[in-house]
């Protein structure tokens, strides 16, 4: 029943803001669901419209520990595989970040850690956490992180201090 919650919190997130739900591995004690934006479509907000989505599932409320892990970066991005069992999918080095970026959430007690890279392109108005400088496997040098605390409308909240509109360029 819990899972069945998650993947229709997730289903309506991603259909709403045409986050693309790419796929899913369960096993007896936990699991994974990718999303992508900007693969195979890119609209040009995709890193706003990921960040509002994983927000969306992150604020259901659904009764599982959820840890996500957001990168831009470089992929690819194609179908794989024999033409019998061919499958589109996402991989390298932007995707196995995120993935680091999950995993740490737990040693930062984080529900959502992004990466500057993604932070550096968003057009809206959140609520961030700086984790600094954080090491991860597969990277030389460690990564800037931000925890994703929450979305607000300017409008709502024109004078709050700790809140980051454009951060980067």
């Amino acid at each position: 029943e819990a899972l069945h919650q998650l993947v229709s919190v997730v289903e309506a997130a991603t259909e709403e803001l045409d986050v693309t739900f790419l796929g899913s591995d369960v096993d007896h004690d936990g699991g994974k669901l990718i999303l992508t934006a900007g693969a195979p479509t890119v609209t040009g907000d995709d890193e706003e419209r990921m960040l509002l989505a994983v927000r969306k599932i992150a604020d259901a409320g659904v009764p599982l520990a959820l840890r996500i892990g957001v990168n831009r970066g470089a992929i690819f991005a194609g179908d794989i595989g024999p033409p019998y069992r061919r499958t589109y999918t996402v991989m390298g080095d932007g995707v196995n970040l995120a993935s680091r970026l999950e995993s740490a959430c737990k040693a930062y007690s984080a529900r959502i850690l992004v990466s500057e890279s993604t932070v550096a392109k968003l057009r809206g108005t959140y609520r961030l956490r700086d984790i600094d400088l954080v090491i991860v496997k597969g990277k030389t040098q460690p990564v800037r992180v931000f925890e994703i605390l929450d979305y607000h409308d300017a409008q709502t909240f024109p004078n709050l201090l700790d809140v980051v509109g454009h951060f980067g360029e």
